[in-house]
Protein backbone atom coordinates (compact mmCIF):
# COMPACT_ATOMS: atom_id res chain seq x y z
CA UNK A 1 0.00 0.00 0.00
CA UNK A 2 2.85 2.36 0.79
CA UNK A 3 4.49 1.68 -2.58
CA UNK A 4 1.19 2.38 -4.34
CA UNK A 5 0.88 5.64 -2.41
CA UNK A 6 4.37 6.64 -3.57
CA UNK A 7 3.51 5.81 -7.18
CA UNK A 8 0.33 7.87 -6.99
CA UNK A 9 2.41 10.76 -5.63
CA UNK A 10 4.78 10.41 -8.58
CA UNK A 11 7.80 9.09 -6.68
CA UNK A 12 8.36 5.89 -8.65
CA UNK A 13 11.99 5.52 -7.56
CA UNK A 14 10.97 5.39 -3.88
CA UNK A 15 8.15 2.98 -4.72
CA UNK A 16 10.65 0.68 -6.41
CA UNK A 17 12.92 0.81 -3.36
CA UNK A 18 10.05 -0.13 -1.04
CA UNK A 19 9.00 -3.03 -3.26
CA UNK A 20 12.53 -4.41 -3.53
CA UNK A 21 12.81 -4.38 0.27
CA UNK A 22 9.41 -6.03 0.57
CA UNK A 23 10.46 -8.76 -1.84
CA UNK A 24 12.84 -10.13 0.81
CA UNK A 25 9.90 -10.96 3.05
CA UNK A 26 7.02 -11.47 0.62
CA UNK A 27 8.82 -13.47 -2.06
CA UNK A 28 5.67 -15.07 -3.46
CA UNK A 29 3.38 -12.05 -3.25
CA UNK A 30 1.54 -11.70 -6.56
CA UNK A 31 0.64 -8.10 -5.82
CA UNK A 32 4.27 -7.19 -5.12
CA UNK A 33 5.49 -8.76 -8.38
CA UNK A 34 2.73 -7.09 -10.39
CA UNK A 35 3.70 -3.70 -8.95
CA UNK A 36 7.35 -4.32 -9.81
CA UNK A 37 6.40 -5.45 -13.30
CA UNK A 38 4.35 -2.30 -13.84
CA UNK A 39 7.24 -0.11 -12.66
CA UNK A 40 9.71 -1.81 -14.98
CA UNK A 41 7.23 -1.64 -17.87
CA UNK A 42 6.74 2.10 -17.39
CA UNK A 43 10.51 2.42 -17.28
CA UNK A 44 10.77 0.62 -20.65
CA UNK A 45 12.78 -2.15 -18.93
CA UNK A 46 10.73 -4.84 -20.62
CA UNK A 47 12.92 -7.86 -19.84
CA UNK A 48 12.68 -7.20 -16.09
CA UNK A 49 8.96 -6.52 -16.40
CA UNK A 50 8.41 -9.84 -18.18
CA UNK A 51 10.32 -11.69 -15.46
CA UNK A 52 8.02 -10.34 -12.75
CA UNK A 53 4.90 -10.97 -14.83
CA UNK A 54 6.03 -14.60 -15.27
CA UNK A 55 6.49 -14.93 -11.51
CA UNK A 56 3.02 -13.44 -10.93
CA UNK A 57 1.52 -15.93 -13.41
CA UNK A 58 2.98 -18.77 -11.30
CA UNK A 59 1.83 -17.43 -7.94
CA UNK A 60 -1.57 -16.50 -9.42
CA UNK A 61 -2.36 -18.68 -12.48
CA UNK A 62 -5.54 -16.68 -13.01
CA UNK A 63 -5.21 -12.92 -12.61
CA UNK A 64 -1.42 -13.02 -12.73
CA UNK A 65 -1.56 -14.92 -16.03
CA UNK A 66 -4.01 -12.36 -17.43
CA UNK A 67 -1.63 -9.53 -16.60
CA UNK A 68 1.24 -11.48 -18.17
CA UNK A 69 -0.82 -12.03 -21.34
CA UNK A 70 -1.64 -8.34 -21.50
CA UNK A 71 2.07 -7.45 -21.28
CA UNK A 72 3.12 -10.06 -23.85
CA UNK A 73 0.50 -8.78 -26.27
CA UNK A 74 1.48 -5.13 -25.86
CA UNK A 75 5.17 -5.95 -26.32
CA UNK A 76 4.63 -8.15 -29.40
CA UNK A 77 5.56 -11.42 -27.66
CA UNK A 78 2.80 -13.28 -29.47
CA UNK A 79 4.30 -16.79 -29.34
CA UNK A 80 4.36 -16.60 -25.54
CA UNK A 81 1.02 -14.82 -25.56
CA UNK A 82 -0.85 -17.50 -27.47
CA UNK A 83 0.26 -20.09 -24.89
CA UNK A 84 -0.87 -17.82 -22.06
CA UNK A 85 -4.18 -17.24 -23.85
CA UNK A 86 -4.79 -20.99 -24.31
CA UNK A 87 -4.09 -21.64 -20.64
CA UNK A 88 -6.53 -18.96 -19.55
CA UNK A 89 -9.34 -20.39 -21.67
CA UNK A 90 -9.29 -23.40 -19.35
CA UNK A 91 -10.44 -21.21 -16.45
CA UNK A 92 -14.04 -21.32 -15.27
CA UNK A 93 -16.74 -19.03 -16.60
CA UNK A 94 -17.08 -17.57 -13.10
CA UNK A 95 -13.45 -16.40 -13.30
CA UNK A 96 -14.20 -14.39 -16.46
CA UNK A 97 -17.39 -12.71 -15.28
CA UNK A 98 -15.30 -9.80 -14.02
CA UNK A 99 -12.15 -10.34 -16.12
CA UNK A 100 -13.44 -10.89 -19.65
CA UNK A 101 -12.52 -7.32 -20.80
CA UNK A 102 -8.82 -8.05 -20.21
CA UNK A 103 -9.03 -11.07 -22.52
CA UNK A 104 -11.06 -9.22 -25.13
CA UNK A 105 -8.56 -6.35 -25.20
CA UNK A 106 -5.76 -8.56 -26.53
CA UNK A 107 -7.89 -10.97 -28.57
CA UNK A 108 -7.24 -9.14 -31.85
CA UNK A 109 -3.70 -10.60 -31.76
CA UNK A 110 -4.87 -14.21 -31.42
CA UNK A 111 -7.34 -15.15 -34.19
CA UNK A 112 -6.54 -18.83 -33.54
CA UNK A 113 -8.50 -18.55 -30.27
CA UNK A 114 -11.43 -16.55 -31.67
CA UNK A 115 -13.97 -19.39 -31.73
CA UNK A 116 -13.22 -20.48 -28.18
CA UNK A 117 -13.41 -16.89 -26.97
CA UNK A 118 -16.76 -16.32 -28.68
CA UNK A 119 -18.13 -19.49 -27.10
CA UNK A 120 -17.06 -18.09 -23.72
CA UNK A 121 -18.84 -14.81 -24.50
CA UNK A 122 -22.00 -16.70 -25.43
CA UNK A 123 -22.01 -18.63 -22.16
CA UNK A 124 -21.47 -15.52 -20.08
CA UNK A 125 -24.15 -13.65 -22.01
CA UNK A 126 -26.61 -16.47 -21.36
CA UNK A 127 -25.72 -16.41 -17.67
CA UNK A 128 -26.32 -12.68 -17.34
CA UNK A 129 -29.59 -12.79 -19.27
CA UNK A 130 -30.61 -15.63 -16.98
CA UNK A 131 -30.57 -13.22 -14.04
CA UNK A 132 -33.52 -11.24 -15.47
CA UNK A 133 -35.73 -13.20 -13.10
CA UNK A 134 -33.14 -13.35 -10.33
CA UNK A 135 -32.74 -11.42 -7.11
CA UNK A 136 -32.03 -7.71 -6.93
CA UNK A 137 -28.39 -8.42 -6.06
CA UNK A 138 -28.00 -10.81 -9.01
CA UNK A 139 -29.44 -8.27 -11.46
CA UNK A 140 -27.30 -5.42 -10.14
CA UNK A 141 -24.18 -7.60 -10.35
CA UNK A 142 -25.05 -8.72 -13.88
CA UNK A 143 -25.50 -5.09 -14.99
CA UNK A 144 -22.01 -4.19 -13.80
CA UNK A 145 -20.38 -7.27 -15.27
CA UNK A 146 -22.13 -7.07 -18.67
CA UNK A 147 -21.13 -3.41 -18.93
CA UNK A 148 -17.47 -4.28 -18.42
CA UNK A 149 -17.82 -7.13 -20.94
CA UNK A 150 -19.00 -4.71 -23.67
CA UNK A 151 -22.48 -6.21 -24.00
CA UNK A 152 -24.75 -3.15 -24.22
CA UNK A 153 -27.79 -5.15 -25.36
CA UNK A 154 -27.63 -7.25 -22.19
CA UNK A 155 -26.98 -4.21 -20.00
CA UNK A 156 -29.94 -2.31 -21.45
CA UNK A 157 -32.32 -5.28 -20.96
CA UNK A 158 -31.14 -5.80 -17.40
CA UNK A 159 -31.42 -2.09 -16.62
CA UNK A 160 -35.01 -2.00 -17.84
CA UNK A 161 -35.79 -4.95 -15.57
CA UNK A 162 -34.01 -3.27 -12.63
CA UNK A 163 -36.09 -0.11 -13.06
CA UNK A 164 -39.30 -2.11 -13.20
CA UNK A 165 -38.35 -3.62 -9.85
CA UNK A 166 -36.97 -0.34 -8.46
CA UNK A 167 -33.49 -1.80 -7.99
CA UNK A 168 -31.01 0.97 -7.24
CA UNK A 169 -27.44 0.92 -8.51
CA UNK A 170 -24.52 2.72 -6.84
CA UNK A 171 -24.30 6.28 -8.17
CA UNK A 172 -21.15 5.76 -10.26
CA UNK A 173 -22.48 2.63 -11.93
CA UNK A 174 -25.85 4.25 -12.52
CA UNK A 175 -24.07 7.15 -14.25
CA UNK A 176 -22.19 4.71 -16.48
CA UNK A 177 -25.35 2.81 -17.37
CA UNK A 178 -27.17 6.01 -18.30
CA UNK A 179 -24.22 7.12 -20.41
CA UNK A 180 -24.18 3.80 -22.31
CA UNK A 181 -27.93 4.05 -22.86
CA UNK A 182 -27.47 7.57 -24.23
CA UNK A 183 -24.54 6.71 -26.48
CA UNK A 184 -25.52 3.23 -27.68
CA UNK A 185 -29.23 2.94 -26.97
CA UNK A 186 -30.44 5.79 -29.19
CA UNK A 187 -30.84 3.44 -32.19
CA UNK A 188 -33.09 0.41 -31.51
CA UNK A 189 -30.88 -2.03 -33.47
CA UNK A 190 -27.38 -0.80 -32.62
CA UNK A 191 -26.79 -2.87 -29.47
CA UNK A 192 -28.16 -5.97 -31.19
CA UNK A 193 -25.83 -5.51 -34.15
CA UNK A 194 -22.79 -5.01 -31.95
CA UNK A 195 -23.38 -8.41 -30.38
CA UNK A 196 -24.18 -10.14 -33.69
CA UNK A 197 -20.95 -8.88 -35.22
CA UNK A 198 -18.85 -10.23 -32.36
CA UNK A 199 -19.24 -13.69 -33.95
CA UNK A 200 -17.58 -12.51 -37.14
CA UNK A 201 -19.10 -15.15 -39.43
CA UNK A 202 -22.33 -13.46 -40.55
CA UNK A 203 -21.86 -9.71 -40.26
CA UNK A 204 -25.03 -7.68 -39.95
CA UNK A 205 -25.40 -4.21 -41.46
CA UNK A 206 -27.91 -1.45 -41.05
CA UNK A 207 -29.06 -0.59 -44.57
CA UNK A 208 -32.08 1.46 -45.60
CA UNK A 209 -33.45 1.25 -42.08
CA UNK A 210 -33.25 -2.56 -41.92
CA UNK A 211 -30.77 -5.07 -40.54
CA UNK A 212 -29.45 -7.30 -43.31
CA UNK A 213 -26.60 -9.75 -43.72
CA UNK A 214 -23.62 -8.22 -45.50
CA UNK A 215 -23.63 -11.24 -47.83
CA UNK A 216 -27.15 -10.30 -48.95
CA UNK A 217 -26.38 -6.70 -49.87
CA UNK A 218 -26.82 -5.87 -53.56
CA UNK A 219 -23.64 -6.20 -55.57
CA UNK A 220 -23.83 -2.63 -56.84
CA UNK A 221 -21.71 0.24 -55.57
CA UNK A 222 -23.38 0.49 -52.17
CA UNK A 223 -20.48 1.31 -49.80
CA UNK A 224 -20.10 -0.86 -46.70
CA UNK A 225 -18.58 0.83 -43.64
CA UNK A 226 -17.09 -1.16 -40.77
CA UNK A 227 -17.42 1.27 -37.88
CA UNK A 228 -15.39 0.31 -34.80
CA UNK A 229 -16.57 1.77 -31.49
CA UNK A 230 -13.62 2.32 -29.13
CA UNK A 231 -13.23 1.44 -25.46
CA UNK A 232 -13.97 5.05 -24.45
CA UNK A 233 -17.65 4.06 -24.54
CA UNK A 234 -17.08 1.83 -21.50
CA UNK A 235 -14.66 4.05 -19.59
CA UNK A 236 -15.44 3.97 -15.88
CA UNK A 237 -16.48 7.47 -14.73
CA UNK A 238 -14.07 7.43 -11.79
CA UNK A 239 -11.13 6.49 -14.07
CA UNK A 240 -12.03 8.59 -17.08
CA UNK A 241 -9.56 10.76 -18.96
CA UNK A 242 -10.65 14.16 -20.18
CA UNK A 243 -10.35 13.02 -23.80
CA UNK A 244 -12.82 10.12 -23.50
CA UNK A 245 -15.90 12.33 -23.75
CA UNK A 246 -14.56 13.92 -26.94
CA UNK A 247 -14.00 10.48 -28.47
CA UNK A 248 -17.50 9.28 -27.60
CA UNK A 249 -19.15 12.41 -28.99
CA UNK A 250 -17.34 12.23 -32.33
CA UNK A 251 -18.16 8.53 -32.83
CA UNK A 252 -21.83 8.99 -31.90
CA UNK A 253 -22.06 11.83 -34.42
CA UNK A 254 -20.34 9.67 -37.04
CA UNK A 255 -22.86 6.88 -36.38
CA UNK A 256 -25.79 9.25 -36.61
CA UNK A 257 -24.53 10.64 -39.90
CA UNK A 258 -24.03 7.22 -41.47
CA UNK A 259 -27.17 5.57 -40.06
CA UNK A 260 -29.29 8.37 -41.50
CA UNK A 261 -28.25 7.57 -45.08
CA UNK A 262 -30.05 4.98 -47.20
CA UNK A 263 -27.13 4.69 -49.64
CA UNK A 264 -24.67 3.31 -47.05
CA UNK A 265 -24.57 -0.05 -45.26
CA UNK A 266 -23.06 0.31 -41.79
CA UNK A 267 -21.53 -2.61 -39.88
CA UNK A 268 -21.03 -1.49 -36.25
CA UNK A 269 -18.32 -3.38 -34.39
CA UNK A 270 -16.57 -3.13 -31.03
CA UNK A 271 -12.91 -2.10 -30.97
CA UNK A 272 -11.74 -3.92 -27.87
CA UNK A 273 -8.14 -2.76 -28.16
CA UNK A 274 -7.59 0.99 -28.22
CA UNK A 275 -4.66 0.66 -30.64
CA UNK A 276 -5.82 -2.08 -33.01
CA UNK A 277 -8.83 -3.31 -34.89
CA UNK A 278 -9.37 -6.18 -37.31
CA UNK A 279 -11.40 -5.27 -40.42
CA UNK A 280 -12.95 -8.41 -41.90
CA UNK A 281 -15.15 -7.32 -44.81
CA UNK A 282 -13.36 -7.18 -48.19
CA UNK A 283 -13.40 -3.75 -49.84
CA UNK A 284 -15.19 -2.17 -46.88
CA UNK A 285 -14.51 1.35 -45.71
CA UNK A 286 -13.18 1.30 -42.14
CA UNK A 287 -13.47 3.84 -39.32
CA UNK A 288 -11.45 3.22 -36.16
CA UNK A 289 -9.81 5.00 -33.25
CA UNK A 290 -6.11 5.54 -32.42
CA UNK A 291 -5.02 3.24 -35.25
CA UNK A 292 -2.57 3.43 -38.14
CA UNK A 293 -2.32 1.84 -41.57
CA UNK A 294 -0.76 2.34 -44.95
CA UNK A 295 -2.31 5.47 -46.49
CA UNK A 296 -5.69 4.46 -47.85
CA UNK A 297 -8.75 6.19 -49.23
CA UNK A 298 -10.84 3.50 -47.54
CA UNK A 299 -9.48 4.00 -44.03
CA UNK A 300 -10.42 6.77 -41.63
CA UNK A 301 -8.44 6.94 -38.42
CA UNK A 302 -10.02 9.19 -35.79
CA UNK A 303 -8.00 10.57 -32.88
CA UNK A 304 -8.55 13.28 -30.30
CA UNK A 305 -6.43 16.29 -31.23
CA UNK A 306 -4.05 18.41 -29.23
CA UNK A 307 -6.74 21.04 -29.70
CA UNK A 308 -9.22 20.11 -26.98
CA UNK A 309 -12.68 19.19 -28.26
CA UNK A 310 -11.46 18.38 -31.78
CA UNK A 311 -10.49 15.13 -33.53
CA UNK A 312 -8.31 14.38 -36.51
CA UNK A 313 -9.69 12.43 -39.49
CA UNK A 314 -6.89 10.88 -41.51
CA UNK A 315 -6.35 8.04 -43.98
CA UNK A 316 -3.03 6.89 -42.52
CA UNK A 317 -3.16 7.46 -38.78
CA UNK A 318 -2.59 10.17 -36.20
CA UNK A 319 0.23 12.42 -34.99
CA UNK A 320 3.50 11.40 -36.67
CA UNK A 321 1.76 8.53 -38.47
CA UNK A 322 -0.69 10.90 -40.19
CA UNK A 323 -0.67 11.77 -43.87
CA UNK A 324 0.47 15.34 -43.26
CA UNK A 325 3.54 14.08 -41.40
CA UNK A 326 4.81 12.63 -44.66
CA UNK A 327 3.19 14.70 -47.41
CA UNK A 328 3.57 18.48 -47.18
CA UNK A 329 1.74 18.89 -50.51
CA UNK A 330 -1.55 18.27 -48.69
CA UNK A 331 -1.06 21.54 -46.82
CA UNK A 332 0.37 23.43 -49.79
CA UNK A 333 -2.45 22.37 -52.14
CA UNK A 334 -5.13 23.26 -49.60
CA UNK A 335 -3.47 26.60 -48.81
CA UNK A 336 -3.23 27.55 -52.47
CA UNK A 337 -6.94 28.38 -52.39
CA UNK A 338 -6.82 30.32 -49.11
CA UNK A 339 -5.62 33.89 -48.66
CA UNK A 340 -2.91 34.72 -46.11
CA UNK A 341 -5.44 36.93 -44.34
CA UNK A 342 -7.76 33.96 -43.74
CA UNK A 343 -4.87 31.86 -42.40
CA UNK A 344 -3.82 34.67 -40.07
CA UNK A 345 -7.39 35.07 -38.83
CA UNK A 346 -7.56 31.34 -38.01
CA UNK A 347 -4.37 31.67 -35.95
CA UNK A 348 -5.85 34.57 -34.03
CA UNK A 349 -8.99 32.53 -33.32
CA UNK A 350 -6.91 29.62 -32.07
CA UNK A 351 -4.94 31.94 -29.80
CA UNK A 352 -8.16 33.24 -28.26
CA UNK A 353 -9.70 29.78 -27.86
CA UNK A 354 -6.72 27.96 -26.40
CA UNK A 355 -4.01 30.32 -25.16
CA UNK A 356 -6.08 33.10 -23.62
CA UNK A 357 -8.39 30.56 -21.96
CA UNK A 358 -5.48 28.31 -20.86
CA UNK A 359 -7.05 25.30 -22.59
CA UNK A 360 -4.96 22.25 -23.44
CA UNK A 361 -5.44 18.52 -23.96
CA UNK A 362 -4.87 17.91 -20.25
CA UNK A 363 -5.86 20.09 -17.30
CA UNK A 364 -3.35 22.90 -16.76
CA UNK A 365 -2.30 24.62 -13.54
CA UNK A 366 -1.59 28.27 -12.97
CA UNK A 367 1.77 28.67 -11.24
CA UNK A 368 3.02 32.00 -9.92
CA UNK A 369 6.61 30.76 -9.48
CA UNK A 370 8.76 33.16 -11.53
CA UNK A 371 10.37 31.73 -14.65
CA UNK A 372 13.90 32.63 -15.74
CA UNK A 373 14.31 35.80 -17.77
CA UNK A 374 15.70 33.81 -20.68
CA UNK A 375 14.87 30.16 -21.24
CA UNK A 376 14.00 27.41 -23.68
CA UNK A 377 11.20 24.95 -22.88
CA UNK A 378 11.47 21.17 -23.16
CA UNK A 379 8.11 19.36 -22.66
CA UNK A 380 8.65 15.65 -22.03
CA UNK A 381 6.52 12.74 -23.17
CA UNK A 382 5.59 9.26 -21.96
CA UNK A 383 8.55 7.02 -22.80
CA UNK A 384 6.39 4.06 -23.83
CA UNK A 385 3.94 6.06 -25.98
CA UNK A 386 3.50 4.55 -29.45
CA UNK A 387 4.71 7.78 -31.10
CA UNK A 388 8.07 7.30 -29.37
CA UNK A 389 8.99 4.86 -32.14
CA UNK A 390 8.97 7.84 -34.52
CA UNK A 391 11.80 9.57 -32.65
CA UNK A 392 15.22 10.24 -34.17
CA UNK A 393 16.47 10.81 -30.59
CA UNK A 394 14.60 9.87 -27.44
CA UNK A 395 13.42 12.56 -25.04
CA UNK A 396 16.31 12.19 -22.59
CA UNK A 397 18.89 12.27 -25.38
CA UNK A 398 17.26 15.49 -26.55
CA UNK A 399 17.27 16.91 -23.03
CA UNK A 400 20.96 16.14 -22.48
CA UNK A 401 21.84 17.74 -25.83
CA UNK A 402 19.85 20.88 -24.97
CA UNK A 403 21.43 21.10 -21.51
CA UNK A 404 24.89 20.70 -23.01
CA UNK A 405 24.25 23.46 -25.55
CA UNK A 406 22.97 26.02 -23.04
CA UNK A 407 25.26 25.17 -20.12
CA UNK A 408 27.26 28.25 -19.04
CA UNK A 409 25.01 30.58 -21.05
CA UNK A 410 22.39 33.07 -19.89
CA UNK A 411 19.61 30.84 -21.26
CA UNK A 412 18.09 28.31 -18.83
CA UNK A 413 16.40 25.02 -19.73
CA UNK A 414 12.88 24.70 -18.31
CA UNK A 415 11.41 21.18 -18.27
CA UNK A 416 7.90 19.90 -17.65
CA UNK A 417 7.33 16.21 -17.08
CA UNK A 418 4.32 14.60 -18.80
CA UNK A 419 1.44 14.15 -16.30
CA UNK A 420 1.20 10.42 -17.12
CA UNK A 421 4.95 9.68 -17.10
CA UNK A 422 5.85 6.94 -14.61
CA UNK A 423 9.42 6.26 -15.72
CA UNK A 424 12.02 5.80 -12.96
CA UNK A 425 14.72 6.60 -15.50
CA UNK A 426 13.14 9.95 -16.31
CA UNK A 427 12.66 10.74 -12.60
CA UNK A 428 16.31 9.99 -11.82
CA UNK A 429 17.63 12.05 -14.74
CA UNK A 430 15.43 15.04 -13.91
CA UNK A 431 16.37 14.91 -10.23
CA UNK A 432 20.07 14.76 -11.07
CA UNK A 433 19.93 17.62 -13.59
CA UNK A 434 17.88 19.78 -11.25
CA UNK A 435 20.32 19.16 -8.37
CA UNK A 436 23.18 20.25 -10.64
CA UNK A 437 21.16 23.37 -11.55
CA UNK A 438 21.21 22.36 -15.22
CA UNK A 439 17.43 22.54 -15.55
CA UNK A 440 14.43 24.23 -13.95
CA UNK A 441 11.57 21.82 -13.28
CA UNK A 442 8.08 23.27 -13.56
CA UNK A 443 4.51 22.03 -13.37
CA UNK A 444 3.02 25.27 -14.67
CA UNK A 445 0.56 25.45 -17.54
CA UNK A 446 2.17 24.67 -20.88
CA UNK A 447 0.83 28.01 -22.11
CA UNK A 448 2.68 29.83 -19.32
CA UNK A 449 5.84 27.93 -20.16
CA UNK A 450 5.59 28.51 -23.90
CA UNK A 451 4.65 32.20 -23.72
CA UNK A 452 8.14 33.67 -23.29
CA UNK A 453 10.29 30.74 -24.33
CA UNK A 454 13.03 31.47 -26.82
CA UNK A 455 12.25 28.10 -28.39
CA UNK A 456 10.31 24.92 -27.64
CA UNK A 457 12.21 21.66 -28.17
CA UNK A 458 10.47 18.30 -28.16
CA UNK A 459 10.49 14.85 -29.73
CA UNK A 460 6.99 15.11 -31.22
CA UNK A 461 4.73 16.20 -28.36
CA UNK A 462 1.46 17.94 -29.12
CA UNK A 463 2.85 20.81 -27.05
CA UNK A 464 4.85 21.68 -30.17
CA UNK A 465 1.62 22.47 -31.98
CA UNK A 466 0.51 24.66 -29.09
CA UNK A 467 3.84 26.49 -29.32
CA UNK A 468 3.11 27.26 -32.97
CA UNK A 469 -0.18 28.86 -31.90
CA UNK A 470 1.92 31.10 -29.65
CA UNK A 471 4.12 31.94 -32.63
CA UNK A 472 7.20 30.45 -30.95
CA UNK A 473 9.97 28.59 -32.86
CA UNK A 474 9.65 24.83 -32.49
CA UNK A 475 12.38 22.20 -32.86
CA UNK A 476 11.42 18.51 -33.15
CA UNK A 477 13.52 15.36 -33.21
CA UNK A 478 10.78 13.02 -34.40
CA UNK A 479 8.05 12.74 -36.98
CA UNK A 480 4.93 14.74 -36.12
CA UNK A 481 1.81 16.15 -37.73
CA UNK A 482 3.02 19.76 -37.42
CA UNK A 483 6.51 19.23 -38.88
CA UNK A 484 5.56 21.47 -41.82
CA UNK A 485 6.10 24.53 -39.59
CA UNK A 486 8.79 23.16 -37.25
CA UNK A 487 12.56 22.73 -37.48
CA UNK A 488 13.26 18.98 -37.65
CA UNK A 489 16.70 17.62 -36.71
CA UNK A 490 17.93 14.04 -36.49
CA UNK A 491 20.94 14.14 -34.19
CA UNK A 492 22.59 16.06 -31.37
CA UNK A 493 25.14 17.47 -33.83
CA UNK A 494 22.39 18.83 -36.09
CA UNK A 495 20.68 20.30 -33.05
CA UNK A 496 23.81 22.14 -31.90
CA UNK A 497 24.33 23.59 -35.39
CA UNK A 498 20.73 24.77 -35.58
CA UNK A 499 20.73 26.34 -32.12
CA UNK A 500 24.08 28.03 -32.78
CA UNK A 501 22.62 29.61 -35.91
CA UNK A 502 19.51 30.70 -34.03
CA UNK A 503 15.95 29.53 -34.62
CA UNK A 504 13.00 31.67 -35.60
CA UNK A 505 9.42 30.79 -36.54
CA UNK A 506 8.39 30.84 -40.18
CA UNK A 507 5.08 32.63 -39.66
CA UNK A 508 3.81 32.09 -43.19
CA UNK A 509 4.24 28.31 -42.93
CA UNK A 510 2.93 28.35 -39.36
CA UNK A 511 -0.26 30.12 -40.41
CA UNK A 512 -0.80 27.78 -43.37
CA UNK A 513 -0.26 24.73 -41.18
CA UNK A 514 -2.59 25.90 -38.42
CA UNK A 515 -5.33 26.87 -40.86
CA UNK A 516 -5.12 23.44 -42.52
CA UNK A 517 -5.04 21.74 -39.12
CA UNK A 518 -8.15 23.58 -37.97
CA UNK A 519 -10.17 23.75 -41.18
CA UNK A 520 -9.37 20.38 -42.76
CA UNK A 521 -7.38 17.92 -40.67
CA UNK A 522 -9.51 18.18 -37.50
CA UNK A 523 -13.20 18.67 -36.80
CA UNK A 524 -15.06 19.69 -33.66
CA UNK A 525 -16.39 16.51 -32.07
CA UNK A 526 -19.83 18.07 -31.56
CA UNK A 527 -20.16 19.53 -35.08
CA UNK A 528 -22.67 17.05 -36.51
CA UNK A 529 -22.98 18.88 -39.82
CA UNK A 530 -19.24 19.04 -40.49
CA UNK A 531 -18.77 15.38 -39.56
CA UNK A 532 -21.61 14.32 -41.87
CA UNK A 533 -20.11 16.37 -44.70
CA UNK A 534 -16.65 14.88 -44.16
CA UNK A 535 -17.99 11.33 -44.21
CA UNK A 536 -20.06 12.03 -47.31
CA UNK A 537 -16.99 13.35 -49.14
CA UNK A 538 -14.84 10.44 -47.91
CA UNK A 539 -17.32 7.91 -49.27
CA UNK A 540 -17.70 9.82 -52.53
CA UNK A 541 -21.46 10.14 -52.09
CA UNK A 542 -23.97 12.71 -53.21
CA UNK A 543 -24.24 15.46 -50.61
CA UNK A 544 -27.99 15.65 -51.12
CA UNK A 545 -30.62 14.28 -48.79
CA UNK A 546 -30.38 10.49 -48.57
CA UNK A 547 -31.84 10.06 -45.11
CA UNK A 548 -33.98 7.12 -44.08
CA UNK A 549 -37.59 7.69 -43.14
Amino acid sequence: MYAQHLRTAGDHVAAHRVLMLGQRTFTRSTTLHLHLAALYNDNADFAAAHTHFRIASITSPGYGMLRRLSFESDRGLFAEGTRSFAGLLEKSDAFFRVRLPMLLRVSVHYPEHHQALFALQQRLRAHWLGTLKGSSKEIATAIRQSLLARLPDVTIQLTQRARERRIALPANWDALVRRVERDLGWHPRLAELLWRNEAGDDFGALWQGEVVSVSQLPSDKTPVVELFLPSAFWALPWQEKTTHATVRVVFVNAMRALFSREDVAVVPRIQHNWRYCEPCIPEAYVISYHTVSSPSSRRLHIQESTLQGRCSFDGAGFAGFASIANDASLIDDFSAHVTPEVCAATCQDLYRQYVERNVSKYAQHRDTTPLPERYVFVPLQVQTDVVAQLAHMDALELLHAVVQHYRETATRVVVKRHPYCASMRVQRVLTSLAEQDDIVLSNASVHQLIQNAEAVLTVNSGTGLEALIHGRPVVVVGKCDYAYAAHEVRSADELHVLLAQGVAPDMARTQRLLHYYYAQYTLAADDQTAIAQRLTAWLGLDAGDHTAD
